[in-house]
Formats: C-alpha cells, sequence, structure tokens
C-alpha cells in the first residue's frame, strides 16, 4: 500500500494486555458444563455495555442477576477491571513516534469503567485525543455501524487509512470496509510495517520478515 494518511490503534492487546480469563479466575469459577452457557451470557451483557445500550450501574445489576446474586457488586468490578493489565511493550515509544508523523485515534469495543480505569494506566493513550470507542459510538466491532462511523467522521478516504487491531475478524471488517489492515502481534512487527509504507524512515535495510495488510 501507499503511505497511510490515518493510523488507527486498537487498545485491548495493543495498547495494554486484555485477558478475560482474569474475571472467572477472580470469581473462583472453573471449566464445567455449563461454562458455555456461562461465557456466552457474560458476553452478550458485556457486548450491550460496550454498545451503550446499558450503563454502568445497569450492567453490574444485570450481571449480578445473570449469575444469581453470588456476588455483590464491588467484587464484580473489581473482577471486571483485573482483565486490563499491563501496557504492551514498546507501544507507548511507537505510538508517541508516529503520532509526530501522522493523525492518529484510539478505535476500541470498549466500556466507561474500562476505559475511564486504562486512562491513567497506559501511557500510549495521551497521545491518542481523538478516540472512537465503542459505547460512544453505539456500536461495536465487527460491525459495519463502527466502520462507517469512522469513516464519516474522517476527511480522509478508507483506503488511506490503516486500521491496527489484534482479532482478525476485526481486522476483516475494517478492509471490507474498505480501510487497509494490520493485525497486530507486536510492536516490532508494527515498526517494521511502518517503516514498509513510509511512515518511519528507513535508516537502515528493513528485517527481513512478511508483512501482511
Amino acid at each position: 500500500m501507499t503511505k497511510p494518511r490515518l493510523l488507527l490503534f486498537d487498545l485491548g492487546n495493543v495498547l495494554v494486555r486484555f485477558e478475560p480469563e482474569k474475571f472467572s479466575l477472580a470469581l473462583g469459577f472453573n471449566a464445567t458444563k455449563g461454562q458455555i452457557h456461562y461465557e456466552s451470557g457474560v458476553r452478550e451483557l458485556t457486548n450491550r455495555y460496550e454498545s451503550g445500550k446499558t450503563t454502568t450501574d445497569e450492567y453490574f445489576n444485570a450481571l449480578r442477576d445473570f449469575l444469581k446474586n453470588q456476588f455483590e457488586i464491588p467484587l464484580l468490578e473489581s473482577a471486571f477491571l483485573s482483565v486490563l493489565t499491563d501496557p504492551i511493550p514498546g507501544m507507548e515509544e511507537l505510538v508517541r513516534n508516529a503520532t509526530k508523523r501522522l493523525p492518529s485515534a484510539l478505535v476500541s469495543n470498549t466500556n466507561e469503567l474500562h476505559f475511564s480505569s486504562v486512562l491513567t494506566r497506559v501511557p500510549a493513550l495521551k497521545y491518542l485525543p481523538k478516540r472512537y470507542l465503542s459505547y460512544r459510538i453505539g456500536a461495536i466491532k465487527p460491525s459495519a455501524e463502527f466502520y462507517e462511523h469512522i469513516i464519516k467522521d474522517e476527511d480522509v478516504k478508507p483506503g488511506e487509512m490503516l486500521f491496527i487491531d489484534d482479532v482478525a475478524a476485526n481486522v476483516a471488517a475494517a478492509e471490507k470496509a474498505g480501510m487497509v489492515g494490520f493485525l497486530f502481534n507486536s510492536a516490532e512487527r508494527l515498526e517494521d510495517y511502518l517503516k514498509h509504507v513510509g511512515v518511519f524512515s528507513l535508516s537502515v535495510s528493513p528485517r527481513s520478515s512478511q508483512f501482511h495488510n
């Protein structure tokens, strides 16, 4: 591709580690025959929360009801927050350098509680004041509405937007919307790719790696 004009960075497992299994562990759940029902139920409630259809209070009340009132809400909140852990190594510096060169924004499936908790813990976020957040948009990735919102809001052609995400389905949906997608797995590999497309200058020959968009 040609050099992009806009960089779009995901949050979970791009800027900060997202470990959803920590929620179950914090509540003492183990894999059982009812686990699929439990996980799908929690996921459905969380999707509604992250798409802005429920408030924080409504979400935790519904979650407590779904779990048959086994847990008090403060414990549920603590378990819910435990899934976001440490910043991804190398991404603060990469985002800082990238945003000096190109307009950039955050593109995340998230919710009010998670996002407020990471604002002071994920240094890269201070370089991304423009934010497309699912709970504010009213749509979650990989729904077409999420990408359409960004395209309508930006004065950049979709083919000039580089969408960086760790979930293949989200990257595929971005590409279907006309964006260029990059499936993230490390800061080093993303840096190589940004050199490859001219965002970063090549002071030396790029490392021999395969680039996928």
